[in-house]
């Protein structure tokens, strides 16, 4: 039977702020604001009443926004002025929640792929289905939908972003775990995360060249076993599940607890060398889409100081998204296609070096801007890095279906982009040879087709 209203809501229609102080004491444990927060003109106050009167000391506030910047909507050029005039930055407002005496705050992200009729988009903006549109009369509407049917193609095709800020009055148990996350999520990075203590650094290390048969630093830049080094050895697999660097992704990550690694490559760099990697964004040859739901961590198997050729970035530019990468003539450069992003490689000045003792990582977005200038030490910097993806991306491009490694939560194939990989158990034993050759043979055959692509 259908149950009565009264009997599942009480509806209250009021202000924010009037609603905040009318109540008697904090008693509510979960408030949600959802896509209302660029309506408020006093949002510091209302943060505050809503700390003060409204929650409990244990409750949640979550707050779902969208992007000021980098959206994918297809506008008129009018509209997506009026968006980022309104739209409130998601960093305000963490600093804003931060100002009022929320202790514990974390931003996620979630990206989905839409597509819709272009007349069905266009017919909603002419009933102004979102806010920004109330400010245009008729006719400038129907000149903005003109704009539309003539750039666009028949069937759009674009990414709904939404940004989620979980505030919390006392400090959350896990907000240590939550910090280094709300960082790569504002600025694109995050630095000296402690992932495998000194000795087990070492001794992976120690195993991968083992089962190579020669230094780290001696092996081709092209040769298939500098990748996914973590279906071969043991060791590496270990090093690649570390919880304290899967809790980082995962705080990055935000909705997802599902956690993929698709792929890994051992970078090395000889004493003395001119070996160096020109600026550069992962996600343009790596096909990967959403390319926000994948983040890079760079482990130390030695020490990496800022004379070793350190990896640096190149902070909050992956806010610019996909950028356009050019061939690059660098002498020593270490990529395969030897892509460099111009722009960027006149701005290195403004880069930040990400120094790492043995065992700790650092981790960069997919879209990250990073680059690391040849090795002027006396002693070689070895690193591993691995690209974890949330389980629920696709390929955009390729013909060949590759595979991943399963490294928290869960996956199904049958409704997912990759075969699942299977665990090494013997360093470089005869099983593993074969999944390591299918698996680094399908990466290569869609990495050559994205050359051609870009």
């Amino acid at each position: 039977a259908m149950m009565k209203d009264s009997e599942i809501i009480d509806r209250v229609e009021t202000d924010a702020e009037s609603w905040c102080k009318s109540l008697d004491s904090p008693n509510y444990d979960c408030i949600l604001l959802k896509e209302v927060i660029h309506h408020f003109d006093n949002r510091k106050d209302i943060f505050h009443l809503l700390k003060e009167r409204a929650l409990t000391a244990n409750g949640r506030l979550l707050i779902v926004t969208r992007p000021k910047y980098k959206i994918e909507y297809p506008f008129f050029p009018e509209a997506s002025k009026v968006w980022q005039e309104e739209q409130p930055d998601e960093t305000d407002i963490l600093n804003e929640l931060k100002t009022v005496g929320f202790q514990s705050v974390q931003i996620s992200t979630a990206c989905f792929p839409l597509e819709i009729d272009k007349v069905q988009w266009c017919n909603m903006i002419k009933q102004r289905f979102w806010s920004t549109f109330s400010h245009f009369s008729d006719q400038e509407l129907n000149n903005g939908v003109d704009y539309i049917m003539k750039k666009y193609p028949p069937i759009l095709r674009f990414y709904e972003k939404m940004i989620l800020i979980l505030a919390q009055p006392q400090e959350s148990i896990t907000s240590t775990i939550h910090a280094p996350g709300i960082q790569l999520a504002t600025h694109g990075f995050v630095h000296c995360i402690s992932a495998v203590s000194k000795q087990r650094a070492e001794e992976t290390l120690f195993a991968i060249e083992q089962v190579l048969g020669q230094p780290a630093e001696t092996l081709a830049i092209d040769s298939p076993l500098r990748f996914k080094l973590h279906l071969l050895i043991p060791q590496v697999a270990q090093l690649v599940r570390s919880p304290l660097i899967l809790d980082v992704v995962q705080a990055y990550l935000g909705l997802s607890s599902n956690i993929l690694v698709w792929s890994s490559d051992l970078v090395a760099k000889a004493p003395s060398s001119r070996q160096q990697f020109t600026p550069h964004q992962d996600s343009a040859y790596a096909g990967i889409t959403p390319a926000l739901n994948g983040v890079t961590a760079w482990i130390a198997l030695t020490d990496a100081p800022e004379a070793s050729g350190c990896l640096r970035v190149f902070p909050d530019s992956h806010l610019h998204g996909s950028l356009r990468h050019a061939s690059a003539q660098n002498d020593g450069n270490m990529l395969a296609f030897g892509q460099t992003i111009p722009e960027f490689e006149q701005q290195q000045q403004d880069s930040l070096p990400l120094p790492l003792i043995q065992g700790q990582c650092s981790l960069h977005t997919l879209q990250t801007v990073h680059f690391s200038q040849p090795n002027t030490s006396r002693h070689r910097r070895i690193g591993l890095a691995v690209r974890y993806v949330a389980s629920d991306v696709s390929r955009l491009h390729g013909n060949i279906r590759e595979s991943a490694t399963l490294v928290r939560g869960q996956y199904n194939e049958e409704q997912g982009a990759f075969d699942l990989e299977p665990l090494p158990q013997v360093a470089g034993g005869p099983n593993e040879r074969r999944a390591h050759a299918d698996a680094t043979s399908r990466e290569a055959a869609n990495y050559s087709l994205a050359q051609q692509i870009f």
